[in-house]
């Protein structure tokens, strides 16, 4: 390094005297960023400014990318500004350079300062570019923040990037004051939702809708009040998008349209499950409840006259609308309603999907209803609509609650098969091999079973390993059964583990045990099995 220095600054190491080209100088800052030497870079960068030879971009672009190298923002910012009082135009890259050395400094509002920079040279915000900017809004405080915003942010780029920022820091009132400084033709969507979030996350919805009315344009009102509905829904906030639908719509003067109506019945039928479950999660009382509620609605007859409203309107609802109106009448056990809605979606050309099938299903089995439960499964099977877990789940709950134990264990048995339901662990079959001689253990996976659903599991498993035996089988496996707490435990306590304990003992007679160091599972040794096949096998 220092024979290229002394090369290229006039003072031979050989005898000769050479003069240094723009040609040598580059080479030699090439060597420099590679080494991450700065202090011989900047050396040679002064002595071609002053023995007069030709400053051209790529010695700037050189000295910006070292500088970047080895995060020395004074550097890369000083050589910008020579750069750009010189007769050369700085490249979007090398703006990228200079804001990702500030950022890496801490220097955030410099970071948009030489964003605007960009800008003003006419060039193209790049992904580097926006990125560093993005990172700059993210890590500023509140007070580099303020600082930041003095001046509205001057293109879409840096504002998605400022609003994203208010998202995070929970600034709602940042956020608006980006948003009115923009000219409401150049509001978008992805503004209104950063903006409407800043406001949902700080629980702040009467500021957003008195925003969104200011709105020049009816296109954009209506894109904030959908935007806002959706908020809601997130948020769990039920009571504010209802009265969003019933007050604010009508006020301004903009129609809702098919998702503004179905996250407001989203929204109810989450409120009318965390009611129906003692978790209500509204941050507002009650009694705060929008007009629509002072009749004494619940949630789940408020779903139900949106969409009697939204049809009105002449919006036609969709099959993910059906499926929210028919959760929120299966929170409540209303199966009588469920299965009607289920029916008028089909007289309407509207196949319902999964969900909505698993509604209906689910609340005839609150409902005690466990023919129409069938029923529902056979339709769901007729229009080929694939059943999940949860389908399954409902049905033989029913089943079993009305004391239908061969039909349940018969829907088990062909969901098994088709693989709706796997009682294995990592693997959908499973068959007893009694030929090899080194011991292993059998994982059952029953942690997100019902208590009917894992009594019909074990039962399986128990009934295949007396069909695979004979009478010199040697059981060499000991059977694990996984139940975690299992669905429906309440505080912690596990209820499927001392079912399935019992099941085992009082009608199979196996011991099961449960170890200290994982109280999820329940260990059944190869010699209980084995006195177990040999007492059973012959029925």
């Amino acid at each position: 390094m220092r024979t290229l220095s002394n090369t290229v600054e006039g003072r031979p190491s050989t005898g000769h005297s050479l003069q240094p080209t723009t040609i040598s100088y580059s080479n030699a800052l090439a060597v420099c960023y590679r080494a991450h030497d700065l202090p011989t870079a900047l050396r040679l960068f002064c002595t071609a400014q002053n023995d007069g030879t030709p400053l051209t971009l790529p010695l700037y672009a050189s000295l910006i990318r070292i500088a970047h190298a080895c995060h020395n923002s004074a550097v890369a910012l000083r050589t910008l500004r020579q750069l750009q009082a010189s007769r050369h135009r700085p490249t979007s890259s090398l703006y990228a350079d200079v804001m990702d050395t500030c950022v890496t400094a801490g220097k955030y509002s410099r970071v948009l300062s030489l964003h605007r920079a960009l800008l003003a040279d006419r060039l193209s915000p790049t992904p580097l570019t926006r990125r560093a900017l993005a990172q700059a809004f993210r890590r500023a405080d509140r007070t580099c923040l303020t600082i930041m915003l003095r001046t509205p942010p001057p293109d879409r780029t840096s504002r998605l990037a400022a609003l994203t920022a208010c998202v995070r820091g929970l600034w709602w009132n940042a956020a608006l004051q980006i948003l009115r400084s923009t000219p409401s033709r150049e509001v978008d969507v992805s503004m209104l939702h950063l903006a409407v979030a800043a406001c949902a996350n700080a629980a702040r919805w009467d500021e957003a809708r008195s925003f969104v009315g200011d709105l020049q344009e009816g296109r954009a009102r209506a894109q904030g009040l959908g935007v806002l509905v959706g908020a809601c829904r997130r948020a769990d906030r039920a009571d504010v998008a209802v009265d969003l639908l019933v007050k604010a719509y009508p006020h301004m003067g903009v129609e809702p349209d098919c998702r503004a109506y179905g996250d407001a019945i989203v929204a109810c039928a989450i409120a009318q499950r965390h009611e129906a479950q003692g978790d209500l999660r509204l941050q507002d009382p009650p009694s705060a409840r929008p007009p629509l509620y002072q009749g004494g609605l619940e949630w789940w007859e408020c779903s139900l006259a949106l969409l009697r409203r939204m049809r009105e309107g002449g919006i036609q609802p969709d099959k993910f609308v059906y499926s929210s109106v028919i959760s929120s009448c299966e929170a409540v056990g209303q199966w009588q309603r469920a299965v009607g809605l289920l029916t008028q979606a089909e007289e309407e050309g509207i196949t319902p999907n999964v969900y909505c099938f698993n509604a209906a299903i689910s609340s005839c089995q609150k409902g005690k209803a466990w023919l129409e439960a069938l029923e529902l499964y056979e339709r769901m099977q007729f229009l080929q609509v694939h059943p999940n877990f949860i389908t399954i789940n409902s049905l033989i709950i029913a089943l079993e609650e009305a004391g239908q134990q061969e039909m349940a264990e018969h829907v088990y048995e062909e969901a098994y098969k088709k693989g709706v339901v796997s009682h294995w662990k990592g693997r959908n079959k499973f068959k007893w091999r009694h030929a090899h001689t080194k011991p292993k253990q059998v994982f059952m996976d029953l942690h997100q079973y019902s208590v009917p659903m894992a009594r019909i599991a074990v039962a399986i498993v128990l009934r295949s390993l007396l069909d695979s035996a004979t009478e010199s089988t040697n059981i060499v496996d000991d059977l694990v059964i996984i139940v975690g707490r299992g669905v429906g435990s309440v505080g912690g306590i596990p209820k499927l583990l001392p079912v399935v304990e019992t099941n085992l003992r009082a009608t199979y007679g196996l011991e099961g045990e449960v170890r200290e160091e994982n109280r999820g599972r329940i260990y059944v040794s190869a010699p209980q099995l084995k006195i177990f096949v040999d007492r059973h096998r012959w029925r």
